[in-house]
């Protein structure tokens, strides 16, 4: 069972409130040709997480000397749209999309965070192929995946790798035990 669901409604939110405000902290995945790193290190192709696409965000963040100054960004289960990039301030805006995964083996989660179209594509087809099956009740909305390389055509530079993040099944039993949250246990704070 989802241990959100077994939360009082007060502390749900306010645990959402905190992991909102403290995302930053996790370790940053990004794809770069054809490679998966976490800083300079390179995450090996078949590494396993469990993915939060309904935690999926999206939206645009803008640069000033080479940091992020201002973003614009949201959760697509909450509705937010993303303003288009004509309607945004003038600056140098990047696109960005911003998936949670939790890692199977140590449970520590990082974010996948891409500003390219291949990222993009990746993101939605693991959101899409999740609300799909668990809108016909034969997967989880935090599905197992493992990181994959695949390749689209670009009219302009041919053949580019882009990330893919294949689906190996529903949430694992381990990590569930773990993050299950009994409604009688004291909550230490």
């Amino acid at each position: 069972m989802d241990a959100s669901a077994q939360l009082p409604a007060q502390l749900d939110q306010s645990v959402d409130m905190i992991l909102q405000e403290t995302a930053r902290s996790n370790p940053i995945l990004r794809f770069k040709k054809g490679e998966f790193l976490i800083g300079e290190d390179t995450v090996p192709l078949g590494q396993e997480y469990i993915a939060h696409p309904l935690d999926w965000s999206r939206g645009w963040c803008r640069w000033e000397h080479g940091s992020v100054v201002e973003q614009k960004i949201g959760r697509v289960v909450d509705g937010y749209r993303p303003p288009e990039k004509e309607q945004l301030p003038a600056g140098d805006w990047a696109a960005l999309n911003v998936l949670p995964l939790e890692d199977v083996n140590s449970g520590d989660y990082v974010l996948f965070i891409s500003n390219s179209f291949g990222g993009k594509v990746a993101v939605e087809k693991l959101a899409n192929a999740t609300a799909r099956a668990v809108k016909a009740g034969r997967g989880e909305a935090t599905p197992l995946i493992r990181l994959a390389v695949a390749e689209f055509q670009s009219k302009q530079y041919g053949t580019i790798t882009r990330p893919s993040f294949e689906i190996v099944n529903g949430q694992p039993e381990k990590i569930a035990t773990v993050k299950s949250v009994d409604p009688n246990d004291e909550i230490p704070f």
